[in-house]
């Protein structure tokens, strides 16, 4: 966590290597796997689910990592059934905040702003007190950031609260890029005319005139698309989806909006 994921790596491998056997409880095996995966993503890798691996018995912790790496890869409904068993087996704080921020994670990323207030607000809800919050480490800022600006827009304070001082508490790990950010994010209709029309402007207003629309809205869909995008600024923005391929080639249901015509888009 403290940006020494690859130092840790290399000291698991060592003392699984000096003390794991053949003879080693199938609880401690499960347990292993548990770190191995949390050490993949903090070291920025997405974990792979090995081919044919049965994961009945497996720890919830692991399945939830394993959702991430399912949805990195684009496999979102392989991502989705992995974290409904995660919750299903969850006992522990930590293994149900491990899953729900999972769900945060997928929701933020590929699901909506609907879906993202729903577990933004079940993940508020688990972070009391008393609660194991340093898995909000893997969190990237831009996500934190995109999350608390859906939180706000719909109203939701309270869970608002609660994530932005635990957000402080547990700053995001300096390694890596983020568990999401490892294929093109999916934008809705709305993002990708704010998308198209980014590259004519950087001004808010125009933006919003163009779209028929307040100021205060494309701000708020600016927050979003830059959240998916793994940005913080409009540079940075541009430049991820240009790698992505997103400029110019929106696709076949997100028809590029024309500037010629005054038409009101369709949200």
């Amino acid at each position: 966590m403290e940006g020494r994921a690859h130092e840790a790596g290399l000291e698991h491998h060592r003392i699984v290597g000096e003390r794991i056997t053949d003879h080693s409880l199938p609880s401690v095996r499960r347990r292993v796997a548990v770190v191995s995966t949390l050490l993949e993503v903090m070291e920025g890798r997405a974990p792979a689910r090995p081919r044919g691996e049965d994961l009945r018995g497996a720890p919830s912790m692991r399945v939830s990592l394993l959702a991430a790496g399912e949805a990195a890869a684009g496999r979102v409904d392989e991502a989705l059934s992995l974290l409904v068993r995660a919750e299903a087996s969850a006992h522990s704080p930590l293994e149900r905040i491990s899953a729900v921020l999972g769900s945060v994670l997928i929701a933020q990323r590929y699901r909506g702003d609907a879906e993202l207030v729903r577990h933004a607000t079940r993940l508020a809800d688990l972070l009391d007190g008393t609660s194991p919050r340093w898995l909000l480490a893997m969190t990237p800022q831009p996500v934190r950031e995109a999350t608390l600006a859906t939180l706000l827009a719909a109203g939701q304070l309270e869970p608002h609260r609660v994530l932005r001082e635990n957000y402080t508490l547990i700053p995001p790990r300096s390694e890596g890029t983020g568990l999401l950010l490892a294929s093109p994010p999916q934008l809705t209709p709305r993002e990708r005319q704010v998308l198209d029309l980014l590259v004519q402007t950087e001004r808010r207003a125009t933006i919003a005139e163009r779209l028929f629309v307040s100021p205060n809205t494309v701000k708020t869909q600016l927050r979003s698309l830059y959240g998916k995008l793994g940005a913080t600024n409009r540079e940075q923005a541009l430049s991820q989806a240009m790698a992505w391929g997103m400029l110019g080639s929106p696709p076949d249901d997100q028809p590029r909006s024309d500037s010629s015509t005054s038409t009101v888009p369709s949200w």
